[in-house]
């Protein structure tokens, strides 16, 4: 088994709870051979019917956005409508034009993430894309951050909407000043049990952002209009991962608190939690940055002094 299927086997274990280890497994993209096409960073949604859908990079170019000049990389789809048993044949979201492109956007589109929506049919994927790689990106020009919307459970998708100037423009006045470039969610966007404003539940996803000093430190999005707008989680002057972050993702914890799991750029993962004091207006506060290890779990503390979290409990599910 290669480390390619391996990932996309993993992704759908999780998203189906119930499958167990006797169970038939399904290899939903398959690079054969060093010589094909590469498959990459496949992302997961489960709907409220019963249906899977899964996405992945389809790599022409072999590499990230931006690493090859010019590089292809189109976001290639596959959907199960009875909860995994079963999958249509592949198809593609939609295709870079490489150096066919006429325009910066269009040239690829890669590491996708995705959300359905728990009340309805509506699915949300979002993309980087463009022309400049994520370490080579400034203010006046970076990756896109491409936005899909499907109302009909992914049998649909409408044209890609680059809202990246809506979130850049987010931090331009902030304490760490504008950012350079930005990497939206690696794979996942959140959407919470708990809080709903108006017709959708919100949603959180993880960005890695990098500074004009290169300096690179994470922050959460949430939305409430599932995905039309953006906000900053505790405001763009307080990252939870402030130093030394990398890709990252969010969970929503049973208190309704959110948590930050970030890669370093050494060894181990950085930790953080939000904790609401006002969950429906987002209000609250990060906690202290934990940094965890295999030798040195991670407690993260709140600023109460209160250890609100043990690596035990994140691994199993559980109440502190």
């Amino acid at each position: 088994m290669t480390l390619r299927t391996f990932c996309l086997i993993a992704a759908i274990s999780l998203a189906i709870p119930q499958l167990s280890l006797g169970q038939d497994r399904h290899e939903i993209f398959t690079t054969l051979s060093e010589k094909d096409v590469p498959y990459r960073i496949p992302a997961i949604a489960a709907l409220q019917d019963g249906s899977l859908i899964c996405v992945a990079d389809y790599r022409w170019s072999g590499a990230d956005i931006g690493l090859v000049k010019d590089g292809r990389i189109d976001l290639m789809m596959r959907i199960s409508r009875d909860n995994g048993k079963t999958w249509e044949d592949a198809f593609p979201l939609i295709e870079g034009k490489g150096a066919q492109s006429g325009d910066f956007m269009n040239v690829a589109y890669g590491d996708p993430c995705i959300v359905a929506d728990r009340g309805s049919s509506k699915v949300l994927i979002m993309s980087c894309a463009g022309n400049v790689s994520f370490r080579d990106g400034t203010r006046g020009l970076h990756q896109g951050i491409a936005r899909f919307y499907s109302k009909d459970g992914g049998r649909n998708w409408s044209k890609p909407d680059d809202i990246s100037e809506s979130i850049y423009r987010l931090f331009d006045k902030g304490r760490f000043g504008p950012a350079r470039s930005m990497f939206i969610a690696s794979g996942r966007i959140f959407q919470s049990r708990y809080i709903r404003k108006g017709r959708y539940y919100r949603l959180y996803c993880a960005v890695l952002q990098q500074i004009e000093n290169g300096d690179r430190m994470n922050f959460v999005l949430y939305s409430d209009n599932f995905g039309q707008s953006w906000k900053v989680l505790g405001g763009v002057d307080n990252p939870p991962i402030e130093k030394g972050a990398d890709e990252a993702k969010v969970e929503e914890l049973p208190d309704g608190s959110i948590l930050i799991s970030s890669r370093t750029d050494s060894n181990g993962r950085n930790f953080n939690i939000f904790r609401f004091t006002n969950a429906r207006r987002a209000e609250g506060s990060w906690g202290k940055m934990a940094h965890s290890t295999r030798n040195a779990p991670a407690a993260p503390v709140h600023p109460s002094g209160t250890r609100t979290l043990q690596r035990r409990h994140l691994l199993q599910g559980t109440r502190v």
